[in-house]
């Protein structure tokens, strides 16, 4: 019989934690470094792209075990949360609850938090669970 392991982490960043997530995919803009459980945004030719200032967000990539071993490719399909909750990585202290933002500084670029200094706000997110920073956090996102 299989035994509960209680240091087992509850998930990986871009890990889906409900089965209702909508998620669509799109191909993957050249020059673009997403990672699991970060924000992307879609240019005006449909691909993700990381988050620049004032650009449309996407949702939360999801992660892909069949493509673990490597970063997205170039116009690779790229599987982008829009809406459900997604476990994220805390760039800030979370509460549940607290607005969402997302960092377009160039070197941070994608990470999300609860601190108004990391970058734009997200409208259509919520935090669903506490972490501090660095942490695993639960993030609910209802993006269209």
């Amino acid at each position: 019989m299989p035994r509960f392991i209680p240091s087992m982490a509850p998930g990986m960043p871009g890990m889906i934690v409900y089965t209702d997530a909508h998620v669509r995919s799109y191909p993957v803009a050249e020059g673009t470094d997403l990672k699991p459980g970060t924000a992307a945004a879609v240019s005006t030719a449909g691909e993700a792209t990381t988050p620049t200032a004032n650009a449309v967000i996407a949702g939360i990539v999801v992660r892909d075990h069949a493509a673990l071993a490597s970063l997205p490719r170039e116009r690779h399909p790229l599987p982008i949360c829009k809406r459900g909750t997604v476990w994220v990585t805390a760039a800030s202290a979370v509460q549940p609850g607290d607005d969402v933002y997302v960092s377009v500084n160039a070197e941070t670029a994608g990470e999300i938090g609860a601190d108004v200094s990391i970058g734009e706000s997200l409208a259509g997110a919520r935090w669903a669970s506490a972490a501090a920073v660095g942490e695993l956090a639960k993030l609910d996102i209802n993006l269209h």
